[in-house]
């Protein structure tokens, strides 16, 4: 069976069992993990590739978590697990399941691809819901006529940036990546070298171009090594990366 990067993350988690049970809206399989496994993975606390779910209050909510984990490395999200990683189990099967298939076939697009297994404990169960990584990115939550990406930040989910979607697009091309250095390169590296940092804006002003122009070649320039993206509360910063 294929693995995901977030699956090669979680080395404890085993392979899916073959038993399932079926539900109104899809296929559920009964998980190999024991109680000793989900306690162990509980322990690491949530990840960029892990997230607790005391339950699931609507399809709209979990829909960012689902959203995150495909734009990022793919992960896993399990149902009946609070916040502090108590065990407090799932209450509704059908209700959880129809969320959660909602969410991700309905809210996100393009629909990202789950798979749900019930972890069997002996006083309560634990749904595990496996996030694959999305081939096609950016993958973007649409709700109430609004389209938002979100991205998985260590242990969060967040909303994206335009560099960080740039950089999801730049993912998917097929194009390659070049560097340029010309006269706008030129004065972006005398800046940063003074500096020590830029914002798009800023970049924008002192090159005369438009901000999604600057946006797209700070990205570039991240995609080919030369630069780092970081944010600093809501804003992006761009500096040279450690191997320049």
């Amino acid at each position: 069976m294929l693995r995901t990067r977030a699956e090669e993350a979680v080395e404890s988690l085993p392979v899916n069992g073959e038993s399932r049970i079926m539900f109104s809206e899809g296929d559920i399989h009964i998980s190999d993990l024991t109680q000793r496994d989900l306690k162990l993975l509980i322990e690491r606390g949530e990840s960029v590739v892990l997230e607790f779910k005391k339950t699931i209050p609507s399809a709209e909510k979990i829909a960012r978590e689902i959203c995150a984990f495909a734009n990022t490395m793919g992960g896993f999200i399990l149902v009946g697990v609070a916040d502090h990683g108590a065990i407090v189990g799932i209450q509704d099967y059908f209700e959880e399941e129809h969320w959660i298939r909602e969410a991700a076939e309905r809210y996100c697009d393009p629909p990202a691809k789950i798979s749900l297994e019930i972890v069997h404990l002996m006083e309560c169960d634990v749904l595990l819901v496996r996030v694959k990584e999305s081939q096609e990115k950016p993958v973007t939550v649409r709700f109430r006529n609004q389209e938002t990406v979100y991205v998985r930040k260590h242990e969060e989910s967040v909303v994206a940036t335009p560099s960080m979607i740039g950089l999801l697009h730049s993912d998917q091309s097929e194009e390659p990546v070049t560097f340029v250095y010309g006269q706008h390169e030129q004065k972006l590296f005398r800046f940063i070298h003074e500096y020590g940092e830029i914002s798009p804006r800023r970049y924008s002003e002192l090159v005369g171009i438009p901000p999604e122009q600057a946006t797209h070649t700070l990205v570039q320039l991240v995609k080919v090594g030369v630069l780092t993206m970081f944010k600093r509360e809501t804003n992006e910063f761009f500096c040279f990366s450690k191997t320049v």
